[in-house]
């Protein structure tokens, strides 16, 4: 008799053992949660759907991960993905972020509670073809608190070869607001009051899951200043007769300011 109990009693340890738990939350990049956003388990068919407070679970059977790779979507949202270590006491918890969809194309910073967007600011040259300044007129209305570095989302008509030949480029801006340039009686002083294009900043560009969008995060803490987003050099282009055949839809830049 004790021959069958012992294997009997061993399967039916091994019938009850304790499920694997993954679990976790969905929030906005700001931490608000979200209700019914679709969350996909790597090797689940069936998804779950978080609730009021934007927290899900998934309730597995089998031996444990290594890790997992948890996704979530909700329509308005860019998808977001996480991977979380696993174990065979206990799973990482699985906290997905997702940014707003972009309702346009354009430069949005992630601002404190909201993306803020960059307007498009057209770029002016004042000099002659001796001794010109190319920049903008004013900072734009945007202004980012750099703590760290700052993010932003690129939406684009654009693939990410084409973008590649745009030469997207960040520069810190410096105020001109005056310089000389030669005239018949020698040189003399022309007002230029523009923002013109000084150190180039240096940020990682990252496709996400959503076609033609992209996340531009600063590779360091932006020190306080005016900063403009422009491509194919125009903001520090030193040739105005280049820049005037440029159409006029290319010739802006983005500008923004950081405080800290």
């Amino acid at each position: 008799m004790s021959r069958v109990v012992l294997p009997t009693l061993l399967l039916l340890a091994t019938g009850c053992s304790d499920p694997v738990i993954v679990d976790g939350s969905v929030t906005d990049v700001w931490g608000t949660p979200i209700q019914g956003a679709t969350v996909q388990l790597e090797g689940i068919v069936e998804p779950v759907t978080s609730d009021n407070d934007g927290l899900f679970k998934f309730e597995l059977k089998g031996e444990a991960r290594e890790a997992y790779r948890v996704q979530a979507g909700k329509e308005g949202y860019i998808p977001g993905m996480v991977k979380v270590a696993g174990g065979e006491d206990d799973v990482e918890d699985a906290a997905v972020e997702l940014y707003p969809e972009p309702k346009q194309p354009g430069f949005y910073a992630v601002g404190k509670k909201a993306f803020e967007h960059l307007s498009a600011k057209e770029i002016r040259t004042v000099g002659s073809d001796v001794s010109a300044v190319t920049g903008l007129p004013d900072e734009g209305e945007v202004h980012v608190f750099a703590h760290g570095p700052v993010e932003f989302i690129f939406s684009s008509t654009l693939k990410a070869s084409e973008l590649a030949r745009l030469n997207l480029q960040l520069h810190k801006l410096e105020f001109v607001e005056a310089t000389e340039v030669p005239g018949v009686l020698g040189d003399a002083e022309v007002r230029v009051n523009l923002w013109k294009a000084g150190e180039v900043v240096e940020f990682d560009l990252q496709g996400m899951p959503r076609d033609n969008t992209y996340l531009i995060t600063t590779r360091d803490k932006l020190p306080k200043g005016v900063y403009a987003f422009s491509t194919q050099g125009v903001l520090a282009s030193a040739d105005p007769a280049a820049l005037d055949k440029l159409p006029k839809e290319m010739r802006v830049a983005y500008p923004f300011s950081a405080n800290q």
